[in-house]
């Protein structure tokens, strides 16, 4: 049966801790004294340096660390990929004769304060 794990990294170091808030019937939540609490446990964590990949549904914690992982490439290459979208961007305009810095004086020196209010 696949658990709910939240997932923490620090310097390269992964952390994963069981964290079912849910009995089998998710109408009726559990009163054990072994849940977490997601929002102390992540504050405490956080305070000392680490921070929330996410949740993740996995059998044990190497599949949950496995998963977070993933996760983090993925994102990696999203913002990698979204980068260059606006590398390329930048070079257009500079190509252009504009740089941002003049863009934005041309942007603000268009506005009329009075058009506005």
């Amino acid at each position: 049966m696949e658990n709910n794990y939240l997932v923490f990294l620090r310097d390269e170091e992964y952390l994963a801790i069981q964290n079912n808030r849910y009995s089998q019937d998710y109408r009726y939540p559990q009163s054990s004294t072994t849940d977490v609490n997601e929002y102390t446990l992540s504050r405490n964590l956080q305070d000392q340096g680490y921070f929330l990949v996410g949740e993740f549904l996995a059998f044990d914690v190497n599949q949950a660390i496995e998963l977070a992982k993933k996760h983090l490439k993925f994102e990696l290459n999203r913002l990698v990929v979204e980068n260059d979208k606006l590398k390329k961007e930048n070079n257009k305009l500079k190509y252009r004769g504009y740089d941002k810095a003049d863009m934005d004086k041309f942007i603000l020196s268009e506005i009329d304060p009075y058009e506005i209010l």
